[in-house]
């Protein structure tokens, strides 16, 4: 991406119309919920008009999601403890505050969305709950109509301090952290789908990943769900050191744990927090301490490091990591780490961005991007400002989404003494418009009935739309043509032909001859061929029937078939008022020069 070309995308970036809500009128008044000690957004991967959130009230962090078309605020009602701590006196806290979450109940700010929706269309997320000494994995849901499912949250519990669960690509598997202040390991469920039909009554199996004496936290899934990379402590040269490790779950088969490789040995002297896998999985972003182990104690400062993946040519499996360095050795000095997530990554048709905070408070903590294939190619320029032109300040815990032309940020800023949620869309430029989806689970029942009652729906339901026109088309016809050669039979024509043919031969039966046979006039030839005409409609017709047997057996049979089975579906998106200002681009003397415009969200 040249310079120019990045630049371009930076203005028009800085100079979109942000806009939020549906004629950004109509919200309820739950909205005074969007102020306050807030934090950590999480977008909706089916439907990013839907944000959930953490909000601390006095003793308690609350669970929110907020539903950008309807206004509505809706909270997760979660078990509190007996035994609930004091209420602080506080209600608002500096935001960059360090704060001691143990004196808080409910909901610990780690939520991840399921990437697929179920067979009734359900969006499920997985949060972690408890007081000060128990802390869970729960289960909720939006529903398809985008509300609050009405059913309380499943909890699975398990023997440990539950943290940081994550869901695989696929949305079939989901490991978390479980074990105590002094030890903890990765865990993993194979089979959600499972979980998830019997809420929690049974399948829930989890597996042992790893067997480290010491910490580890922040699991994250590479894109193709085929490696787990994690922080992870270990106690080096008489010293503890924070690091980024990886798993193939692969290295299952057979053996009891996987076999761990370390990433960051050649960053033994820093700590390293919270991976995060590029959209492409050759590499892996993390936080990294500014200042060597040995110089600080408490490492406050931290940068943004990237690494590549070195895998082995003959088994293609990660055996190291490799450091890169840029335009500068780190991807990004002094930043503000996210909450609950390593660095934001955002792809572009010719950039890859990492969105980050930056420490500076003369800057009142903006929100920067940085391309890096720009730093890794050592071009300037690379970093740009990303929230100099939305009218917010002291940003934190930034996330992005797709949208079909475009991106929406989410991030927590300060105003006043409180902190608020924040919404921006980023217009793409004409003709990059793109279809977004979400894969649907479908159920086999579900399939069957439809194909029960009409062959060809069950395979439309499964997303087979050309078999399913080829078994009801042919359905139909089969039908169709027994219902036809049904409508040939006319038997009161054959009782005429009989009435008229016995009416024609003498009574006493002399027409017989020796061997019985009916005198063969001309009545009884008429008699004779609607009779044989009769028997040939009739023999067609139970064909016919046959072959509708056997394509609706067929179809049910194949309706049951090919499970379990995702369906994309396209994600929906709140329609935004029109931009009184939009960014207009011109040029002078063969320069561009950009007009900035700006509205305010919500």
């Amino acid at each position: 991406m040249s310079q120019r070309a990045f630049g371009v995308w930076m203005m028009i970036l800085l100079g979109s119309v942000m806009v939020a809500g549906e004629a950004g009128a109509q919200v309820s008044a739950d909205t005074d919920k969007l102020v306050g000690q807030v934090q950590n957004p999480v977008l909706c991967p089916s439907d990013p008009d839907i944000v959930a959130f953490g909000r601390l009230v006095r003793d308690a962090q609350e669970l929110h999601l907020y539903n950008r078309r309807t206004g509505v605020v809706a909270q997760v009602q979660i078990r509190k403890d007996d035994a609930a701590p004091e209420p602080t006196e506080t209600l608002f806290t500096d935001l960059f505050e360090d704060q001691n979450l143990d004196q808080f109940s409910q909901y610990d700010g780690q939520l991840s969305w399921r990437p697929r929706l179920d067979a009734r269309e359900r969006q499920w997320f997985a949060f972690i709950s408890g007081g000060q000494t128990d802390f869970d994995i729960f289960l909720g849901y939006v529903d398809a109509q985008g509300r609050l499912g009405a059913d309380p949250p499943i909890r699975l519990p398990f023997d440990g301090l539950e943290q940081f669960p994550k869901w695989s690509p696929d949305g079939q598997q989901l490991v978390f952290v479980s074990g105590n202040a002094s030890g903890s390991d990765l865990y993993l469920v194979r089979d959600m789908g499972a979980v998830l039909a019997s809420r929690g009554r049974r399948a829930f199996e989890p597996t042992r990943l790893t067997a480290n004496p010491d910490l580890e936290a922040h699991p994250a899934w590479s894109p193709d769900g085929l490696y787990i990379a994690y922080q992870t402590l270990a106690t080096e040269e008489n010293r503890q050191n924070w690091g980024i490790s990886v798993i193939q779950l692969e290295d299952l088969r057979g053996v009891s744990t996987p076999r761990p490789v370390r990433l960051t040995g050649d960053l033994s002297a820093y700590d390293e927090f919270k991976p995060s896998w590029s959209p492409d999985g050759q590499h892996l972003a993390f936080y990294v301490s500014q200042a060597r182990i040995d110089e600080s104690t408490d490492n406050l400062q931290q940068d943004i490091g990237v690494l590549g993946v070195v895998k082995s040519s003959g088994t293609n499996q990660i055996v190291r990591g490799r450091i890169l360095t840029g335009f500068s050795p780190r991807l990004a000095i002094n930043v503000i780490p996210h909450e609950n997530r390593g660095p934001s990554w955002m792809p572009l048709e010719d950039a890859l961005l990492l969105i980050h905070v930056k420490r500076d408070a003369q800057a009142r903590f903006p929100i920067y991007a940085s391309d890096f294939r720009r730093w890794q190619s050592r071009q300037p320029g690379y970093e740009q400002p990303l929230s100099s032109e939305f009218g917010t300040q002291y940003h934190r815990d930034p996330v992005l989404a797709a949208l079909p032309a475009g991106v929406r940020v989410a991030f927590v800023s300060q105003v006043g003494g409180a902190n608020k949620l924040q919404v921006f869309d980023r217009p793409g430029q004409p003709g990059q418009a793109r279809a977004l989806t979400i894969p649907v689970e479908k159920s086999r029942g579900r399939a069957m009935t439809r194909s029960l009652f009409v062959p060809g729906l069950g395979q439309f339901y499964k997303g087979q739309r050309a078999k399913g026109a080829v078994l009801l088309v042919a359905e139909a016809a089969s039908i169709g043509a027994a219902v036809f050669f049904l409508s040939q039979v006319d038997t009161g024509k054959i009782d005429e032909l009989e009435a008229a043919y016995l009416r024609s031969v003498p009574l006493d039966g002399a027409c017989l001859g020796s061997g019985g046979q009916p005198c063969e006039n001309a009545a009884f030839a008429a008699w004779r061929d609607e009779y044989d005409s009769a028997k040939r409609g009739q023999t067609l017709m139970a064909a016919a029937f046959g072959i509708a047997a056997g394509i609706w057996i067929v179809n049910l049979i194949d309706s049951a078939s090919g499970f379990p089975r995702t369906v994309d579906k396209p994600i929906r998106l709140a329609r935004t008022s029109k931009p009184s200002a939009r960014p207009h681009l011109t040029f002078r003397n063969g320069a561009p020069q950009y007009g900035l415009r700006l509205a305010v969200s919500f």
